[in-house]
């Protein structure tokens, strides 16, 4: 599909049930409306049907596991054949393979969504590796101040790379409901 518009490719880790997965089916119908989106996911198919609802395309690529990174290529490709505007990581294995394979497809416009703390990454090594795969990110969102504190401090990502937005909820659902009908919703 070409429309004129940019394109948009959101690269996740997982589409099993989360709250990184929710807040991105969320977002995905309002950035639809001013963009064409792919989406590349590297393992479970839990909500696969629910982002093929929300996207313009979608790939399945194997990068889950010790030897993922073998298809660093095949993700670099698909980003080159995409022409994208925008390249969105979420999630740490999404952040470091989608940064890297994106700035070898040429893209500079790469942003990461930092949707919690990373416990994987506490040891000096870890943390040292995910700052070079994702050195070439331009924006870094965290979900809450707490997440960008940790970012900035324990990752490394300057302040000024960071913005807080946070996680919202549409509040049309809940129109109309009395307090306790909303709670219990």
């Amino acid at each position: 599909m070409t429309t004129g518009r940019p394109r948009v490719l959101q690269v996740v880790t997982s589409l099993a049930v989360g709250g990184a997965q929710r807040h991105l089916l969320e977002l995905l119908p309002g950035i639809r409306e001013f963009a064409e989106i792919d989406l590349v996911y590297f393992r479970d198919h839990d909500l696969r049907s629910e982002f093929e609802a929300c996207v313009d395309g979608m790939s399945h690529i194997p990068m889950a596991g010790p030897l993922g990174a073998i298809h660093l290529p095949r993700l670099a490709a698909q980003i080159r054949r995409g022409r994208y505007a925008l390249v969105h990581t979420h999630l740490l294995r999404a952040d470091m393979y989608g940064a890297l394979a994106a700035r070898g497809a040429g893209i500079r416009a790469i942003v990461s969504t930092k949707h919690n703390i990373e416990s994987r990454l506490e040891s000096a090594a870890a943390r040292a590796l995910h700052a070079l795969a994702t050195r070439p990110t331009r924006r870094t969102i965290a979900i809450s101040e707490a997440v960008a504190r940790w970012a900035n401090q324990q990752l490394g990502v300057p302040r000024d790379r960071l913005e807080v937005i946070r996680y919202g909820l549409d509040p049309a659902p809940f129109t109309g409901l009395s307090r306790a009908a909303a709670r219990h919703e």
